[in-house]
C-alpha cells in the first residue's frame, strides 16, 4: 500500500479500520501534487508532512455542500425576484396591447384627415399640384408631432389600474359608427359627477 499511495494523484479512502491506516511513517515526498479523499469514520488517513498533498475529509466535503447549499438557497432567491419583476413587466406589457391598436387608429384616422384637408387645398388652387407629395409629407408630420406626446401619456395611462375605463373611452370616442359608451366608464363618470355636487 505504501507504494501505490505515493505514485497516484488521486487517492479515496473509504475504510472501516479503527485506525488510521495512512500514516506519515509510508508517505513519501512526490514531484507532483496529490489529491485525498478521505471518507471514513474515523479518519484513515492521519499525516502531518506538507508533501503537497491536499487532503479532504468528510468534514470538508460537508463544509463544501453546505457552502453550495447556501449559494443555491441565495440563487433561488434572486431567481424567485427576477421571475417576480419578469411577470410583473409582462403583465405591464400585457396591459399596454388594449392601447396600441388605439393609438394606431387614432394615428390612422389623423393621417387620413390631414390628407383630405391636404388634397382640398391643392384642388382649389391655394398650392400648386405640383407640390402635392411635399403638402401630404408634411400633414403627417405636423399630425405626429400633435399626437406625440398625448399617445405617449396613453400608454403611460394603460399601466394604471385604471387603464380599462381609458381603453373603453377611447374606444367609445374614435370608433365611426356610433357605440354605447361601456357601462363601467358610465359608472365612473356618474360617479364622479355625483362626488362634485
Amino acid at each position: 500500500m505504501s507504494e501505490s499511495i505515493n505514485r497516484f494523484e488521486i487517492l479515496f479512502t473509504a475504510t472501516s479500520a479503527p485506525n488510521a491506516i495512512i500514516t506519515d511513517e509510508i508517505i513519501t515526498a512526490c514531484d507532483f501534487d496529490r489529491y485525498w479523499f478521505d471518507m471514513a469514520l474515523p479518519r484513515d488517513i492521519n499525516y502531518h508532512k506538507g508533501e503537497r498533498i491536499n487532503l479532504y475529509t468528510i468534514d470538508d466535503l460537508k463544509t463544501i455542500a453546505d457552502e453550495n447549499k447556501d449559494n443555491r438557497e441565495e440563487a433561488s432567491r434572486k431567481a424567485h425576484a427576477i421571475i417576480g419583476r419578469s411577470i410583473v413587466d409582462f403583465f405591464e406589457w400585457l396591459d399596454t396591447l388594449d392601447i396600441e391598436p388605439m393609438i394606431k387608429e387614432i394615428y390612422e384616422k389623423a393621417f387620413e384627415a390631414a390628407r383630405v384637408e391636404s388634397t382640398r387645398v391643392i384642388k382649389n388652387g391655394y398650392i400648386p399640384k405640383e407640390y402635392e407629395e411635399q403638402v401630404h409629407k408634411m400633414g403627417e408630420q405636423v399630425m405626429k408631432r400633435f399626437l406625440h406626446d398625448m399617445t405617449s401619456k396613453m400608454r403611460e395611462a394603460s399601466q394604471d389600474s385604471e387603464s380599462n375605463m381609458l381603453s373603453g373611452a377611447l374606444q367609445f370616442l374614435i370608433k365611426k359608427d356610433k357605440i354605447e359608451m361601456p357601462s363601467f366608464v358610465k359608472d365612473r363618470l356618474n360617479k364622479e359627477k355625483d362626488e362634485k355636487k
